[in-house]
């Protein structure tokens, strides 16, 4: 994970104001969701075929199914330009950047919170602390608009 490290473009969470164990802690609780689309992507450049010639490939050679790995990212690099590594890395940084825009829009919707009436306010707690969810959230979108 320190490699990859190394190449995330953390700007866009340090604008937000996140210091470095937060960001780390931000990306941690992404990976498994990081982890899913990458699986997805490699496998949606490989048709049903090409994974049974791999892996007859793989047999043939008799490599260990943990190593097979290697031959996957070799195909998948030969279509792609792409090692998984690389692949992984550019996802992160769009994560960053996509949680970045996500925290940006909390700090606004807070220090709007923070600008209502009290009654206002302390309407819409009421309707929080009662997990009156959808009501709270159709009441915070009145206040946008």
């Amino acid at each position: 994970m320190d490699q990859m490290l190394q190449g995330i473009d953390w700007t866009p969470l340090s604008k937000a104001g996140i210091d470095d164990d937060g960001k780390k802690q931000l990306l941690a609780s992404l990976m498994p969701l990081i982890q899913v689309e990458l699986k997805e992507k490699i496998s949606a450049e490989f048709s049903p075929e090409e994974v049974d010639r791999l892996n007859q490939k793989a047999a043939q050679e008799k490599i260990k199914p943990e190593d097979g790995i290697s031959i996957l990212e070799e195909s998948y690099q030969q279509k792609t330009g792409r090692y998984f590594m690389e692949e992984l890395g550019l996802l992160v940084n769009e994560y960053v950047k996509k949680l970045a825009l996500v925290l940006k829009g909390a700090q606004k919707e807070v220090t709007e919170l923070a600008h209502l009436p009290k009654d206002q306010l302390d309407y819409l707690h009421e309707l929080i602390s009662q997990k009156k969810w959808e009501e709270a959230i159709k009441f915070f979108d009145s206040l946008k608009s």
